[in-house]
């Protein structure tokens, strides 16, 4: 558990920091916030004996499919459909962000919301307040977030991932 604590105590150092520096240097700050989800994935990978987790050390380096893949897999054992998601999140932060500098102050403090879930996600799962979900209620949820199907549905609106977003 020692490489997850380590993973996890960067993760909840950056966030501030990209915060920080959002409006002054938006590349910066996005690269901070991505570096803090990134953290947070290896934590979660690390404290779940995740396959990724084991094919990373035994290479000697995480790489960006590693890393997709730890999310994902993270997600089903946690039973948490967002945080692929949120994962996804961090990398346009990282891509578009950092690499591109495409992104404005005010877009990566919003997308900051993102990374934030995740950290705390790590955080929970790592110190305690956060339980997985039992296997039928995580397919539930699966169910719920796949897309509508079916003329009966056209036009009904649902939310999307839990986090108040509506979807057409």
């Amino acid at each position: 558990m020692a490489e997850a604590e380590r993973h996890l105590e960067l993760a909840l150092k950056y966030p501030e920091e990209g915060r920080a520096l959002a409006d002054r240097d938006p590349a910066l700050a996005s690269e901070k916030l991505y570096r803090a989800a990134e953290e947070a994935v290896k934590a979660l990978a690390a404290a779940l004996e995740l396959p990724e987790a084991r094919e990373a050390a035994e290479r000697g380096r995480w790489s960006s499919q590693l890393l997709l893949d730890a999310a994902d897999s993270a997600a089903a054992k946690l039973g948490a459909a967002e945080l692929p998601l949120w994962w996804r999140a961090a990398w346009v932060l990282h891509v578009e962000g950092f690499h591109e500098a495409r992104l404005s102050g005010e877009r990566v403090k919003k997308d900051s919301r993102y990374v934030e879930a995740l950290v705390d996600l790590a955080r929970r799962t790592l110190l305690g307040g956060f339980e997985a979900q039992p296997r039928a209620s995580r397919q539930r949820q699966y169910e719920r977030s796949a897309p509508l199907a079916g003329a009966e549905n056209a036009g009904a609106d649902r939310s999307c991932c839990g986090m108040g977003i509506r979807k057409l």
